[in-house]
């Protein structure tokens, strides 16, 4: 028989939060909800070569919820079914989320987000066009990014409405893209990535 997984409600942890009972909360499949003397966090444990290993997925609350820790603890799974370390995987992207700039990033998506979908010239003026738009977080590391500065942006270009809402969605889809491979996005993104 398999073991369940996904055992953990949203109305559990918040619970958790309030009862401050219990140390550890399993949701299966090596995620834990753990508590520590100020606040609850996110960890993965499995084995290895008979060694207890776990890693931190991040902080429970408004950090990570717990679809978000149900699906790093999937990207752990796969990394170490690969045969891989997640937390040399984990350590790797938040070096790409710390040294990685607005401008790498969208350079990145139209090379390989849009191959095949766009000629090469049109990829290039997509590029060109969101860099223009974007002034104050073209060179802005991603760690550092937050809503009020692309709204800055934003307002720069107000004299068109549909173009407003055409950069917007342009830079919502390169940071979605981003998310999903793994360049993470400061939390106070969420209204752009959403």
């Amino acid at each position: 028989m398999a073991r369940q997984t996904r055992k953990l409600t949203e109305e559990q942890c918040k619970s958790a939060w309030i009862d401050r009972k219990k140390a550890i909360l399993g949701d299966g499949g090596g995620l834990y909800l753990r508590r520590f003397p100020t606040s609850y966090s996110w960890v993965f444990i499995w084995r290895e070569d008979g060694k207890r290993r776990e890693i931190g997925l991040g902080g429970y609350g408004n950090k990570v919820s717990l679809a978000e820790a149900r699906k790093r603890a999937d990207r752990a799974t796969r990394h170490i079914a690969a045969g891989r370390d997640p937390a040399d995987a984990m350590f790797k992207v938040r070096q790409l989320f710390y040294r990685t700039t607005f401008e790498q990033l969208v350079r990145i998506f139209v090379r390989k987000a849009n191959r095949g979908t766009f000629s090469h010239k049109l990829r290039t003026d997509y590029c060109n066009m969101l860099l223009r738009c974007c002034k104050t977080i073209r060179n802005m590391k991603l760690s550092a990014i937050k809503d009020s500065h692309i709204l800055h942006d934003l307002k720069n270009i107000k004299q068109n409405e549909k173009l407003v809402k055409f950069i917007k969605f342009r830079i919502g889809n390169v940071f979605r893209w981003g998310k999903w491979n793994g360049f993470q996005t400061s939390p106070d993104m969420a209204s752009i990535v959403a």
